[in-house]
């Protein structure tokens, strides 16, 4: 009634509420509401909270297809779809798309945008359905932000997720990896199921955890590492090329690194590890803004 009272050229529109009735996340409507009344719209930011009832085992979102919301109407305006988990709500939103880490060099297919945060604590401390909100839309991008996740929860959320391009994470905790979860990890994601590309590693603190990165997920091309935890950073680049090489990986071939240095010889430094690797064909080296931005290119070796 609003709208059809107040004939205006909006530019830009902002909605945002809390609510269990779940016709607020109808695409569509939304769709038909915007071609009608504001074809000249260039900028709508949506958010839709669910807060669940104690115990409540079916919520609302479980009735709506959010995959409407990455058709092309969407996609053509480049508004994307996010979805976030937190301590006890589900939140749901439609934002114009801005750059993001995993979108640097490389071309933006906005048509696999959405992407899934989860601030939620662990899969056993609350009774809020996170299973659920796996399945409602596809998601190709997830970032989980606890401040460390044990490798089971992280491969119990990611096997519900097959088509995820990239992943952020705060930290890993490799504390409590027991056979039984490698052999899982071999059954699962040593295959061509896992699709993840890139990933973000705030905190790193043994190599160990970028061991199991490579082979958890076998096509990763990039990864950022946020902080090393004072590790020596001349043995963390040999022993990263030499994990690579030893396991014949012909993927990964980007690594960003934040180090808080004016120190012009940690280039050099990187030069004579990378030089002193004889699979490395190519490489390049830059700094922007304290972070090493290292690429490289390896020998391809086939076996006749």
């Amino acid at each position: 009634m609003f709208i059809k009272n107040f004939n205006c050229k909006l530019k830009v529109l902002r909605y945002k509420t809390q609510s269990n009735d779940v016709t607020y996340l109808y695409a569509n409507r939304w769709k038909e509401l915007i071609l009608k009344y504001f074809p000249q719209l260039e900028k709508f930011y949506f958010q839709y909270e669910d807060v669940p009832y104690y115990g409540h085992q079916s919520p609302a979102y479980r009735k709506v297809d959010f995959n409407q919301f990455i058709s092309s109407f969407w996609i053509e305006k480049r508004w994307v779809f996010k979805s976030e988990i937190d301590t006890s709500a589900f939140i749901f939103k439609i934002y114009p798309y801005k750059e993001t880490w995993y979108d640097r060099n490389s071309s933006i297919d906005y048509s696999k945008s959405s992407q899934l945060t989860i601030r939620y604590p662990s899969m056993n401390e609350c009774s809020i359905d996170i299973h659920g909100i796996l399945r409602v839309a596809q998601f190709y991008h997830l970032e989980i932000k606890r401040k460390q996740i044990d490798i089971s929860t992280l491969m119990d959320i990611i096997c519900r997720l097959s088509e995820l391009d990239s992943l952020k994470i705060h930290s890993l905790s490799l504390s409590s990896t027991c056979d039984s979860s490698m052999e899982e990890i071999n059954r699962c994601f040593i295959s061509n199921k896992n699709k993840i590309t890139k990933i973000y590693l705030e905190k790193f603190n043994k190599i160990e955890e970028i061991n199991f990165l490579i082979k958890f997920c076998p096509r990763m091309n990039y990864l950022h590492i946020d902080s090393i935890n004072n590790m020596d950073i001349e043995l963390f680049i040999k022993e990263i090329l030499d994990k690579i090489n030893n396991d014949g990986n012909q993927y990964f071939y980007t690594l960003c690194l934040s180090i808080p240095t004016e120190d012009d010889k940690i280039i050099e430094k990187f030069k004579n590890i990378i030089n002193s690797n004889k699979s490395i064909v190519w490489y390049s080296i830059k700094c922007i803004l304290d972070v090493i931005y290292l690429q490289w290119e390896k020998r391809i070796i086939t076996n006749i």
